[in-house]
């Protein structure tokens, strides 16, 4: 009923032992089909025999898990099933109570529901069946230890369910995740590295760091989506290179930032220049995230200005180029970012903004991925030197903008507060592994 009639080479590999009973650890490139992969047989196995809480999602952003629940509520409509969503952002009581009525599958990130659990009242996990981690090598960093502590100690025995891992990159964190797999861990990669697909072109844009908002705002006004005050209809809006031949417009853009001030002011930038954009990041309230998701995948918004929050796992099909204006720091994050365009055969373009200062952080990706990346003709010099002024402005105005809406203060708050929850989660696990230690001298 979904239009899917032919397995992907992930799903060929790892269903047959997920239904077997046997723990899975798949790795396979952006865009191949892994959330049915492991979506399929959880719900053959619960319409055999149904029970809440049958099975727990693990992901590292909200966004992905709210795609996730969408993907659950589609491929369970004719059981039918019941899926609850905990992600922070939203109010706590509310998801405290739907957890109370049992639902069969639980899509959670895993600071909300480490919160939950050590509430006045933690949901019931002793039966859960399935343990799935999606993005499981970025769910086994050191940010998220802490949490998964909490919710693993509230979990059955691993002799008792199943252990789902998936990513698009298992190069780090392997030996955490080998050890939760367990010894019969049956293990499937599609490649032997962090590569991209072949479909995607990937590209470089060479600047100096000084000028890099206004080779942006040229890129994204040769190739990127219309203005405000532009028609799509209009002949002159089509573009041509310095030979003549017609380049085509971009319908969708996503632009990767590092940090989510920064990724704030280019958005606020873009709209100083009449670009339509909305931002993504973590210091957003949650209404405004999905809100921002929402007018992209509509296309009711051209240009995603986004931090890595949006580079893991959600599917956008009609994202024609990712931007990195901040080189990613790894590999790993590299993969997954352009990962958002060229899915599931579809071709796309990614264009890295290299600085000075990027040089061996680009032929680190060069390397391993084995592939290199082709230097991108459309913007030059000559193009970026007449806008200098009139990007410099809207750089000005946007940081005038954001110190007027108090974002610097906004951001130091959250930061302030997010230490007292780890130091919070620290005292718990303490107290836990205690009274885990008096429970055991008592039982010798």
């Amino acid at each position: 009923s979904l239009g899917i009639h032919t397995p992907t080479p992930v799903q060929q590999q790892c269903v047959p032992p997920i239904l077997a009973g046997r723990n899975v650890l798949g790795a396979a490139q952006t865009g191949s089909g892994k959330t049915a992969a492991f979506l399929l047989p959880i719900l053959q196995r619960l319409s055999e025999d149904p029970f809440g809480i049958f099975a727990l999602v693990l992901t590292p952003t909200r966004e992905l898990a709210c795609q996730i629940s969408e993907q659950v509520q589609a491929f369970g409509a004719s059981l039918p099933v019941r899926q609850c969503t905990v992600i922070g952002g939203v109010d706590m009581t509310t998801q405290s109570n739907q957890l109370d009525r049992l639902p069969h599958v639980v899509v959670a990130t895993p600071g909300r529901l480490a919160d939950l659990l050590k509430g006045s009242r933690p949901p019931r996990l002793h039966k859960v069946r399935f343990l799935v981690f999606d993005e499981a090598d970025r769910l086994f960093d050191r940010s998220f230890a802490p949490d998964l502590h909490v919710i693993l100690t509230s979990l059955p025995d691993s002799s008792e369910r199943q252990t789902l891992l998936f990513s698009a990159t298992m190069d780090k964190n392997m030996t955490q995740m080998e050890a939760l797999g367990g010894k019969d861990l049956y293990k499937w990669k599609a490649t032997r590295n962090s590569v991209v697909v072949e479909t995607l072109d990937q590209r470089y844009l060479f600047m100096p760091e000084q000028v890099r908002p206004a080779y942006l705002y040229k890129l994204m006004d040769k190739l990127g989506p219309l203005h405000d005050d532009e028609d799509p209809e209009d002949e002159n809006n089509q573009t041509f290179d310095e030979n003549g031949a017609f380049v085509p417009r971009m319908r969708s853009v996503i632009i990767f930032v590092q940090r989510c001030s920064d990724c704030q002011l280019v958005y606020e930038t873009l709209l100083n220049l009449k670009f339509q954009a909305v931002a993504l990041h973590s210091r957003l309230s949650q209404r405004r995230r999905l809100a921002a998701l929402g007018k992209f995948k509509d296309s009711r918004c051209r240009i995603l200005v986004a931090t890595d929050v949006a580079s893991r796992g959600l599917d956008i099909p009609d994202v024609d180029m990712v931007v990195n204006y901040d080189i990613p720091r790894s590999v790993e994050a590299y993969v997954h970012r352009v990962g958002r365009t060229a899915r599931a055969g579809r071709g796309g373009t990614s264009v890295s903004m290299i600085t000075q200062y990027d040089v061996e952080l680009v032929k680190a990706i060069e390397t391993s991925t084995g592939s290199q990346m082709a230097a991108f003709p459309h913007v030059d010099e000559d193009d970026v030197l007449p806008v200098l002024n009139r990007v410099s402005t809207a750089v000005r105005t946007a940081k005038l903008n954001m110190h007027q809406n108090g974002f610097d203060e906004r951001l130091q708050k959250l930061r302030e507060r997010g230490k007292k929850s780890r130091k919070r989660s620290s005292k718990f696990i303490a107290e836990a592994r205690k009274r885990s230690s008096r429970k055991k001298g008592r039982v010798e």
